[in-house]
């Protein structure tokens, strides 16, 4: 049953948006997407910016991933923040979505989530298109 303290450390996050095995990062469908690399920060934390961006031709417009950037702490290499862009055609059934989550340090130095968004268009056949939207911010966490 889900935790109803609403001061309570939330589940992973990060794993409710990312797949177990990105396309980006398997092996069979890393060629089909081009990658950057750069540094900035992120709340004043510097981080390391990765994004994979699926291609316009071959095997990459197969793809439902069509985006993603990831920030990565720069010495701990830990992901603190993700953007995730979905354009994804499944039988009947498509979707349409971004979904973004960012991290923050506790005063121990735990990452935790700080706000996640979800924006997403479903379509449904003999349906108009169903759109969603959510942003959830954590605050206030105890140990």
């Amino acid at each position: 049953a889900p935790d109803t303290d609403p001061a309570a450390r939330p589940t992973n996050v990060a794993a409710q948006i990312l797949p177990d095995q990105p396309p980006y990062v398997e092996p069979r469908t890393r060629e089909a997407f081009r990658y950057a690399l750069q540094t900035g920060s992120a709340q004043g934390t510097p981080v390391y910016i990765l994004e994979a961006t699926a291609r316009d031709y071959g095997t990459g417009q197969d793809q439902g991933v069509r985006y993603a950037r990831l920030h990565l702490h720069r010495s701990s290499r830990q992901l603190i923040g993700l953007t995730l862009v979905r354009d994804d055609q499944v039988l009947l059934f498509g979707e349409d979505s971004r979904m973004s989550l960012d991290l923050q340090r506790t005063a121990g130095g735990t990452w935790v989530p700080r706000e996640s968004r979800v924006r997403a268009v479903l379509h449904v056949p003999f349906r108009s298109p169903r759109r969603f939207r959510t942003v959830s911010t954590y605050s206030n966490y105890r140990r």
